[in-house]
């Protein structure tokens, strides 16, 4: 029997992934007093308590036992050196930000162990055969790309400009003499960009308190559509700041000697006087330390908390918008009913061959180990709290959920909300693959809209379904409106045509913003213009007001800190939003139709004049830059919350042979109950390929109504189209049948995630969760009972029903 174990063993390959780091059913590592085992035929490690259900669910019995010990480094001595602040955005590269080295060493040991009892053989045993020991060698030598520590060294990228190569320059005679410059339309002399096509000098963009430029050298690129331009102060032989107003990015330009010496400018007698882009927006990130330390609660003595419940999730490197995802949703009773149980369990139950890559399972494995206490315990007496580590880490749940994703499934940051989206998404389908509870439909409530006709005064009533509520920064609502008028004033007083910041030392005023008047300020009536009415056959403009049909158990709500700055990257909005601990929403309850309210009529393939109410700026700003104005309501329909997100939705689908045509809402939206409708033209192209309408249709529907990707849909899917109709069929009828989780319309505060930086992509995310009469202060791997939870800087809101 031992012969044909040991005949079974295979030798991996430089492709064969080997999981050897950790458990892939739980958080146990080597270091764990028992070791790691990995299956020598699969290559799935396990702890000791999942090894014995893995050999009887399997019989596999072949395992490369892995111990590590940990053995702490002696401190080299301390040099004493100035150190220098960074002056690059970056990390663990010189002229970055730096990062502390490893503290430890690690002793690894390995033998082969065979089950059942638990015998074990030297690697170097005579009594292995020669494939047993080239498979542990191989095991042995493999570095998991996937697992492996990341290196802790990052740099801001900017790319090659399309437009360097080639660019225009005009042979207009302009010479750049060196000297003091202003703008050739104001008279700034500071944040100056000297376009490379025509040489002229011209401002940079506004900043939304009213600082910065006066836009001068973005309206030139719109008459114009000259694409570079290089920020004056910045030259030096080395390079300098290159903005492209096509690309919507800072950018490298290897020909840029050659470019400004067109103007006259030679780059190697150039010396900088102003500052860089990476300079500002370290200085930026640097300046909002009284937010930083108002979110992380630094400078006060907080009590570490553990247990269950309390356990800290380690940052993988920019991995901390999931981390405070996953510690809110997991401290929901119905999600922790859901997922909060072994993964040991569900893998005995259920039919998983790649329990590393099966997101079900991973699920699992995350909500035990948030949930159960097992990785968070108390130090003991005389063990210092900094020297323990407590925590998990989530590297196997990161890689599976964000598998495929363009985003989740890189090492950057992101921004929390997208991937909580994300997730729910995930967790969606997996409820129905896997036959278990939906939690996403926790969040879900239907809104109903009212369109009315300006002309006419006739009416069309349309719900449809969301999952969170977004909330505008409004500054108007300020409480302290005039006090904030007078630090503007302050900070814009001009000498001389130059911009000067007020410097009397005074703490800077924030705008307090009640979080009421901003809700309300969503559900208030808005006016749309150039609207087609089927009542009057012509455009005119309608009034479209929207309030809640049903309420949810859990009401997410975001604020919308996040607007675009000078160069077109998300920035923040400097402002205290002052929230309740309780909500009453009920007065904001839908009141449907009067009975004297006449229906506008049906038109086929009418423009969708009853979708929710869109982000206009948003849209402006996107159509802005030149795309075509339906795409641009189809991006901002899909993102309505991210301009960043809208803006890679039309990269991905300005190809779409029906990115132009006119915007038609599909999916969750329903009117009276009936499907979503698609243009006529839309459903005849498909059904000219040979399918029915239903099909054609079916087909629309699961590419948001796009007739190429549609179309390449319905061809991969042909096999199984009529099954996965019936099936939609059938969950839809379920879905009809099952209440929503519903709540009452009064709220109380259960949980905030906050952000600290400029830009969601960037910076760092911490969440705050309110525990019985306790606030828990959640960052990556600490947690702790939080003293004062700062509830005027969250992004993200999660407030539960009060029954």
């Amino acid at each position: 029997l031992l012969k044909m174990s040991f005949e079974n063993v295979r030798v991996p390959d430089s492709s064969t992934p080997i999981y050897k780091d950790e458990c892939v059913l739980t958080f146990k590592t080597p270091e764990d007093e028992n070791g790691l085992f990995v299956c020598m035929k699969t290559f799935f490690g396990f702890s000791q308590a999942c090894v014995e259900a893995f050999y009887a669910k399997t019989m596999n019995d072949v395992f490369l036992r892995i111990k590590t010990t940990k053995i702490k480094k002696e401190k080299p001595e301390e040099k004493e050196e100035d150190e220098k602040p960074p002056t690059r955005m970056a990390i663990g590269v010189e002229g970055g930000f730096q990062v502390d080295e490893d503290e430890y060493e690690y002793v690894r040991d390995y033998c082969v162990v065979t089950l059942p009892g638990m015998t074990e053989y030297d690697i170097a045993s005579p009594d292995l055969p020669d494939n047993v020991k080239a498979s542990a060698q191989a095991i042995i030598n493999f570095e998991s790309s996937t697992f492996k520590e990341s290196t802790a060294v990052w740099e801001e990228e900017r790319k090659v400009s399309k437009f360097a190569e080639g660019l225009l320059q005009l042979d207009n005679g302009v010479k750049v003499k060196p000297g003091s410059y202003k703008c050739e339309e104001c008279d700034l002399t500071d944040n100056l960009w000297l376009n490379l096509t025509d040489g002229c000098i011209l401002c940079g963009r506004r900043y939304f308190d009213g600082t910065g430029g006066n836009n001068h050298a973005v309206e030139r690129f719109d008459r114009s559509g000259y694409p570079l331009a290089v920020k004056l102060g910045t030259i030096t032989p080395e390079g300098a700041d290159v903005y492209s107003y096509a690309e919507g990015d800072m950018v490298i330009d290897p020909n840029l000697g050659k470019h400004l010496a067109h103007f006259g400018i030679d780059i190697l007698e150039q010396k900088k006087t102003s500052k860089t882009m990476a300079e500002m927006e370290i200085e930026a990130n640097q300046n909002l330390k009284f937010e930083f330390d108002a979110i992380t609660e630094a400078g006060q003595k907080l009590a570490p908390a553990f247990g269950p419940g309390r356990t800290g999730l380690v940052n993988l490197g920019n991995s901390c918008y999931m981390n405070s995802v996953l510690q809110v949703l997991f401290s929901l009773d119905e999600v922790k009913a859901a997922y909060g149980s072994s993964a040991i369990d569900e893998f005995l139950v259920r039919d998983v061959s790649d329990p590393a890559n099966d997101f079900h399972i991973q699920m699992h494995k995350v909500g035990y180990g948030l949930c159960s206490g097992d990785y968070s315990h108390e130090p003991n007496e005389g063990e210092d709290d900094e020297s323990i580590e407590t925590g998990i880490q989530p590297r196997m749940f990161k890689h599976v959920v964000g598998k495929g994703h363009s985003l989740f499934s890189t090492g950057g940051q992101q921004d929390a909300f997208e991937f909580w989206t994300h997730l729910l998404s995930k967790l969606e389908q997996n409820a129905k693959k896997n036959d278990v509870e939906n939690v996403s439909s926790l969040f879900d409530f239907d809104l109903e809209s009212l369109t009315r006709c300006n002309a006419s005064n006739k009416v069309r009533l349309a719900e449809y379904s969301e999952g969170h509520v977004s909330i505008p920064v409004r500054l108007e609502f300020a409480l302290n409106l005039a006090e904030v008028e007078e630090q503007k004033k302050s900070d814009l007083e001009s000498e001389n045509g130059e911009m000067k910041t007020s410097k009397d030392g005074k703490e800077r005023v924030k705008p307090i913003l009640p979080f009421m008047s901003l809700l309300e300020a969503y559900f208030e009536p808005k006016c749309v213009s150039d609207w087609y009415s089927p009542a009057i056959k012509a455009k005119t403009t309608c009034t479209v007001t929207t309030g809640f049909k049903t309420f949810p158990k859990y009401l997410l709500c975001t604020v919308n800190r996040f607007y675009l700055s000078e160069n077109w990257t998300p920035k923040k909005f400097d402002v205290f939003v002052d929230v309740p601990d309780e909500l009453d929403l009920r007065h904001l309850l839908s009141k449907g139709k009067a009975e004297e309210d006449e229906d506008l009529p049906e038109e086929e393939g009418e423009i969708a004049s009853n979708a929710p109410p869109l982000n206009e700026e948003m849209v402006a700003q996107l159509a802005g830059m030149g795309f075509a104005l339906e795409g641009c309501k189809k991006a901002v329909y899909n993102n309505p919350h991210n301009v960043e997100a809208a803006m890679e939705w039309v990269m991905q689908h300005m190809g779409d042979s029906d990115f132009s045509s006119p915007f038609v809402v599909s999916g969750k939206e329903k009117e009276g109950g009936h499907e979503p409708s698609f243009p006529p033209e839309s459903v005849s192209m498909i059904t000219s390929m040979g399918f029915s309408s239903e099909q054609a249709t079916f087909a629309l529907k699961q590419t948001n109504g796009s007739v190429e990707r549609a179309a390449d849909w319905i061809f991969s899917h042909m096999s199984e189209l009529d099954t996965l109709m019936a099936e939609a069929s059938s969950n839809a009828e379920m879905n009809e049948s099952l209440p929503k989780a519903s709540g009452s319309g009064r709220y109380r505060l259960r949980a905030i995630i906050s952000h600290l930086g400029q830009s969601a992509q960037t910076g760092h995310y911490v969440c705050h969760i309110k525990q019985g009469d306790e606030w828990v202060i959640f960052n990556d791997r600490k947690v702790a009972i939080s003293q004062h939870p700062p509830t005027s800087f969250a992004y993200i809101y999660l407030f539960q029903a009060i029954e």
